[in-house]
């Protein structure tokens, strides 16, 4: 009898085992989305371009024979909703779009002034979506025209700009947000979020990738987009989010103001910090960074001033101006807290939190931040001075 039950046990094991890949699907069944567009129609409609992977095609534009084929091609629908504008896909393509690949998810300046909502919400329902993908905005010109404009350094369109935005962390002017911090920042109560940009100088009947333009950032406040910050006041903001890997930070040789010097950013370290005192929300941030001197334009002339001190001061000038001139457009332009202040104190004074929460936009606006920062020169370079004519 132990027996017997032992058997039958096994073989439902097996047949639960065995039926484990019972929805699986060919590749070549499925159309792979690497990116996708949102735009608007002049009749309010949803209009989605997908950038669809064509794999027999990639191994013949990696060998640059100069004939090759694009190894992807762009299809556009409309709908009334999303999941209404991807189903319509099926009446132009002969396979079901699939998009757990998806690498880019791009949406024009139109589209995100009325709403990034209703967008999202078929990725959040729908189990077959990728969160991870990197979010960006197209300022000034349509969405589709991002993943049209061809690449001459990669071979998908959408990959091109996943890779601008992870090389744009050494020069720290444009910020890398994915779907999935979209979503939760939506869910946190008087938080903004700031997403990155892609604009072009050039008309945009053709354009190529290298023609986009990615720095610079989108304030989104709820889920609207509300404005724009500059690539400086970008950074500002990245120093104080502690999201700076390396940058070079600019300004005049005291010696000489016609001449520059640039300094190098190795390392930084962010703190954003909220706290309640007296009913009232303390707001801090601050900064510690060190690095080495990049170039530098004119004499190091330390009997008229310039030494290694002084080097550190103007380079800390320099990063709290940034972070001021972030502070004034959010919170004066704005009322857009894309710091995450409403994050801490909800999280550490959560009963005095959720009394100013409703009118924190405007508490935010109002209220002043302390700002620290200290800044080190760790390295002069390879030369103590530099060679001029005696």
């Amino acid at each position: 009898m132990k027996r017997s039950i032992k058997v039958i046990f096994l073989i439902f094991l097996l047949a639960t085992v065995m039926t484990g890949c019972w929805n699986n699907r060919d590749l070549t069944d499925l159309a792979i989305v690497a990116g996708l567009a949102v735009d608007k129609t002049d009749d309010n409609k949803i209009e989605i371009t997908v950038q669809i992977v064509k794999p027999s095609e990639i191994k013949h534009s990696e060998g640059g024979n100069g004939k090759e084929k694009k190894p992807y091609i762009n299809v556009t629908s409309q709908g009334e909703t999303m999941f209404d504008a991807i189903r319509n896909l099926l009446s132009i393509l002969n396979k079901k779009a699939y998009f757990p690949h998806v690498q880019l998810m791009v949406i024009s300046e139109e589209a995100a002034r009325e709403g990034l909502s209703d967008y999202f919400d078929f990725y959040e329902r729908d189990v077959e979506t990728r969160r991870r993908a990197d979010v960006v905005i197209a300022k000034g010109m349509k969405a589709k025209t991002v993943l049209d404009s061809e690449s001459r350094l990669s071979v998908l369109p959408a990959t091109h700009n996943v890779e601008a935005l992870e090389a744009s962390k050494a020069f720290a002017k444009s910020i890398k947000v994915t779907l999935l911090d979209i979503l939760k920042n939506f869910s946190q109560e008087g938080q903004s979020i700031a997403l990155p940009i892609l604009y072009t100088n050039k008309s945009t009947d053709k354009l190529f990738q290298e023609d986009l333009l990615m720095e610079g950032a989108a304030v989104i406040k709820r889920d609207r987009l509300v404005g724009f910050l500059d690539p400086l006041q970008t950074r500002g903001l990245l120093f104080a989010l502690d999201e700076v890997d390396s940058t070079i930070i600019n300004f005049p040789n005291p010696n000489d103001p016609k001449k520059r010097i640039s300094i190098e950013v190795i390392r930084s370290k962010g703190k954003i910090d909220a706290k309640m005192a007296e009913g009232k929300p303390v707001l801090e941030i601050e900064v510690a960074a060190e690095g080495n001197i990049g170039d530098l334009q004119g004499n190091f002339n330390p009997e008229k001033g310039l030494t290694m001190e002084m080097l550190e001061q103007e380079t800390e000038k320099t990063i709290e101006s940034e972070i001021r001139d972030i502070l004034k457009i959010t919170q004066q332009v704005y009322e857009s807290d894309v710091f995450g202040f409403a994050g801490k104190l909800e999280k550490n004074y959560y009963p005095e939190w959720k009394k100013i929460a409703p009118d924190w936009s405007r508490i935010f606006s109002r209220t002043p931040v302390n700002i620290k920062v200290k800044f080190e020169i760790r390295r002069p370079g390879l030369i103590k001075e530099n060679s001029r004519p005696k």
